[in-house]
């Protein structure tokens, strides 16, 4: 009997667990489209920071099947793998997790937004009617409908999307990005989404720089905060990047001119090999701390948190550790540092 009641218990305690790990987190298409059988499409599917690309060829009735796991709503894209219109993007939608869904290619003559037909998809339905509300609207009417969409779908990924989408290209303002933010469900803070628009705004001219931990050549851990009382250069490169190459003795002038007034350069390598960097750093004869996880190109912490999508990159940070410049390069940071040390 003692059994029975404490099998039960477990059972009751477990329940609600197993079901988490169970969730579904796959979802399958049944597709269609209207072309010629056995015809070959390349497929992206757009995870998160990550590319998962693959293909797929219709079979006799121009049918096809493709599934995947996503923990959240991901673009898929279908592109021409024929030879004279290789990566041209024939489809794009929107896919979720756990859902089957039917798609319909409708037949490739003039491309349009709307020439296929889909069912099951929340995200894909709302970006349709975000993009037609928008058409022929003015500018002013355009951004009043943004705010307006977003404020009245938030309790939806599209929405979410849109404000990453509106942070990044400085289409709204953050107050008001933040202000939506406090309104997103508990169900979406621990998406790609949300942490990247909280990295896009932590990294915006006025704000206060993480402290980041990083290793040096040496594997020596330094961090930002130890820069405190000096204007410090945050410089993003790597040994096969030829603009940043090309910068490098432009930042060894001015790293000459001003380190004495206070002025200390650190430079992050995107590079996977170790034997790339230190070559680099070498013929380039950077004296300041270097530093870099080898993670290679945009997919470490750094970079992860610090939004760095392409290189060369910087932030220039004043001595109470506050972002005042991003992105300048030649002589737009040659009068920038001017600026900082003629006060």
């Amino acid at each position: 009997m003692k059994k029975n009641i404490l099998l039960s218990f477990l059972l009751l305690y477990l329940i609600p667990f197993i079901g988490v790990a169970q969730k579904n987190t796959t979802f399958e298409i049944n597709g269609k489209i209207d072309t010629l059988p056995f015809t070959k499409f390349y497929t992206q599917l757009l995870i998160d920071a990550d590319v998962l690309k693959d293909s797929i060829i219709l079979d006799k009735n121009s049918l096809f099947k493709y599934s995947a796991n996503i923990n959240e709503p991901a673009a898929l894209l279908l592109l021409s793998a024929n030879s004279h219109r290789v990566n041209e993007v024939i489809y794009s939608f929107w896919v979720e997790p756990g859902k089957i869904i039917d798609f319909e290619g409708l037949k490739i003559i003039k491309r349009k937004n709307k020439d296929f037909k889909i069912t099951n998809s929340e995200t894909e339905y709302l970006q349709r009617m975000y993009r037609d509300s928008l058409e022929g609207l003015s500018k002013e009417l355009t951004e009043l409908f943004k705010k307006q969409f977003i404020h009245e779908h938030i309790d939806t990924y599209y929405a979410l999307w849109s404000l990453e989408w509106m942070a990044r290209t400085n289409s709204l303002n953050d107050d008001y990005i933040k202000s939506m933010l406090m309104k997103v469900p508990e169900k979406f803070k621990y998406t790609y989404r949300y942490k990247k628009i909280q990295s896009i705004l932590e990294t915006r001219i006025g704000a206060q720089m993480k402290n980041l931990h990083m290793s040096d050549t040496l594997g020596n851990e330094s961090s930002i905060i130890a820069y405190r009382g000096k204007y410090l250069l945050l410089e993003f490169w790597a040994s096969w990047c030829a603009p940043c190459r090309q910068e490098n003795p432009n930042l060894l002038k001015w790293y000459n001119c001003y380190h004495a007034k206070g002025l200390e350069i650190i430079s992050f390598s995107f590079d996977e090999k170790r034997s790339d960097w230190i070559r680099a750093i070498n013929e380039d004869k950077l004296p300041w701390l270097q530093v870099s996880d080898l993670a290679g190109f945009g997919v470490g912490a750094v970079a992860t948190q610090l939004a760095v999508k392409a290189i060369p990159d910087n932030f220039l940070i004043d001595p109470e550790g506050k972002i005042i410049a991003r992105g300048l390069q030649g002589k737009a940071l040659e009068k920038k540092l001017a600026e900082c040390f003629q006060k």
